[in-house]
């Protein structure tokens, strides 16, 4: 570990700490849920940060899970990794894993953190226990298959950037995040029913204060030092 920053306002949560990557990036990292309880890496989606899903660190600690997240490179406080590949998360857990003395885990991703999940399940099969992978990303370039299919028009058009460049991409993303930002400052739930159909159970998450500030930490997390988070996860 390098340094311990003390800023949990979650129930159940440990505070955020930091993490120095095989590389010497930095990792930074927040526990919620039981201390004692079975490690679970939970990566999040796009954009996204740590304080990610921490709003239910009470469920987690009823069922005796230890959840551990982190800010990808770019996001947060994990400084960025140019060119990074969704494989190279797997380094990143790695030194997770072994910088808090945790041998083995399970994971979960969720939507582009799903491919990362899978990467690590693939690679390190002796450490991880089981995976999920929750609304992932197929890999781009697979042999006959229709990726854009059946996908949402606000991941087709950023995925249309990225196909143009990273200065392309990255000029629409600044937009992008700029209206999110002023979304999340308002009416967070805003920023999911604006622009996706959500079921009766949704609408009522999306109305629960406690959900609300999540989102709103969470995205104000993410881009607390800019878009490239948000820029390379596209690119990957």
């Amino acid at each position: 570990m390098n340094t311990v920053q003390d800023d949990a306002v979650m129930a159940g949560a440990s505070g955020t700490q930091s993490v120095a990557a095989a590389d010497g990036r930095t990792l930074t990292i927040a526990e919620c849920g039981d201390p004692g309880g079975f490690p679970v890496f939970l990566l999040h989606g796009t954009p996204g940060s740590r304080y990610g899903g921490q709003g239910l660190a009470s469920a987690y600690a009823s069922v005796g899970a230890r959840v551990i997240t982190y800010d990808r490179p770019g996001y947060g406080g994990s400084d960025r990794f140019r060119g990074r590949r969704v494989v190279d998360s797997v380094a990143d857990v790695s030194a997770i894993a072994d910088s808090l003395g945790i041998e083995r885990f399970a994971v979960s991703g969720g939507s582009w953190g799903g491919p990362h999940s899978l990467a690590l399940a693939a690679r390190l099969p002796e450490r991880v226990t089981r995976a999920a992978c929750q609304a992932g990303v197929a890999p781009f370039d697979m042999p006959g298959f229709d990726w854009f299919a059946d996908m949402d028009a606000v991941n087709i058009e950023e995925l249309g950037w990225a196909l143009e460049g990273e200065d392309v991409l990255a000029r629409n993303i600044e937009r992008v995040a700029s209206r999110m930002l002023e979304r999340v400052a308002g009416d967070p739930s805003k920023m999911i029913s604006d622009s996706v159909q959500l079921s009766e159970a949704d609408r009522a998450q999306m109305a629960n204060p406690e959900r609300r500030e999540m989102i709103r930490r969470d995205i104000n997390e993410a881009f607390r030092h800019g878009v490239w988070g948000y820029v390379d996860d596209v690119l990957v």
